[in-house]
C-alpha cells in the first residue's frame, strides 16, 4: 500500500507515497543484484528521483558537502 486513509486524511499522502514506492523498488532492485538505487531529492512537488550506483552518490556528497539540501536521500 503506498499510502493510508490517515495519509489522505492528513494530506501527508504526497510525501509518503513515493518514498514507500521507491523503497520498494530499491528492495527490488536489490534482490536483483543491481549496483543501483533510487535516491530522491527535494520533496513534494519539486520531488525528483535519480538511479544512482554507490561511488556516484558520494561523488554527490563530496561535491555539495556544504549545500546539503542537495544531496540526495533513500526513500
Amino acid at each position: 500500500m503506498l499510502y493510508s486513509q490517515y495519509d489522505i486524511e492528513n494530506y501527508t499522502f504526497w510525501d509518503v507515497a513515493p518514498r514507500r514506492f521507491f523503497s520498494k523498488i530499491n528492495e527490488l532492485l536489490k534482490k536483483h543484484n543491481s549496483n543501483e538505487k533510487f535516491f530522491l531529492l527535494y520533496e513534494g512537488n519539486d520531488l525528483h528521483v535519480i538511479l544512482l550506483t554507490e561511488n556516484q552518490f558520494k561523488i554527490i556528497c563530496e561535491k555539495y558537502e556544504y549545500n546539503k539540501s542537495e544531496i540526495p536521500y533513500l526513500p
